[in-house]
């Protein structure tokens, strides 16, 4: 049976020595694999893109080093990656409250992601079984398409209720959904990236008004 019980600092040092084979002891190195953290540091970095591609550490100093120039690398990326998200997050918001004409999601939801009805779901008249399968396909995926974003952005607000967000607990407790721009606030750029709040790309017919004020305009 596995042993799943917790292992000391001490105990982890043993594991990088004996399993992991890399150097690794006294009080220094003791402190720095405890600010890592183990599962951070050396689990987080032991493999180059794949499992099977395992880096070939033999000393802490090598595991220390590559984990420092990573913390360096964000600290220098991370400023401006804020900086472009949130440019993003605000043009992505302003486009969808002038096309929407509202700030409230179910608004947006209703009147925005209905690309699906532009769709047959069993394709169109005179199309072969192989088109009418291919229309069928593209159907459920707009439709799919929908429903993800909707469990996405309700998922997103049940997690800041739960996190005690004071913003979320004042419109949930109301039976209100939250605005559209506390919802942005909430997303990661991931979240808010085009095909997942705007329709999709590929079906024409929908204009979007460009943003009032591009960056740096």
């Amino acid at each position: 049976m596995k042993n799943d019980q917790p292992k000391s600092i001490e105990e982890l040092m043993v594991l990088l020595r004996q399993e992991k084979g890399i150097a690794i002891a006294g009080a220094q190195q003791t402190q720095a694999l405890r600010m890592m953290g183990y599962y951070h540091g050396y689990k987080g970095y032991r493999y180059i893109r794949t499992p099977g591609n395992r880096v070939p550490y033999t000393r802490f100093e090598e595991l220390a080093a590559v984990y420092d120039f990573d913390a360096q690398l964000k600290a220098l990326f991370y400023p401006w990656v804020m900086k472009i998200e949130t440019a993003l997050k605000n043009q992505v918001l302003e486009v969808l409250l002038e096309a929407a004409g509202s700030a409230s999601f179910p608004v947006v939801y209703q009147s925005l992601m209905d690309d699906y009805k532009r769709l047959s779901p069993k394709g169109g008249p005179g199309q072969s079984p192989a088109e009418r399968r291919r229309g069928e396909e593209r159907f459920k995926s707009a439709l799919k398409h929908r429903l993800d974003v909707r469990d996405r952005i309700y998922a997103v607000q049940t997690k800041a209720y739960q996190a005690d967000d004071p913003i979320a607990a004042y419109y949930l407790r109301q039976d209100r959904s939250l605005p559209l721009w506390a919802i942005f606030e909430l997303l990661s750029l991931g979240g808010v990236r085009p095909s997942g709040l705007l329709p999709e790309p590929a079906l024409p017919g929908r204009d979007f008004p460009a943003p009032r004020h591009p960056p740096g305009g």
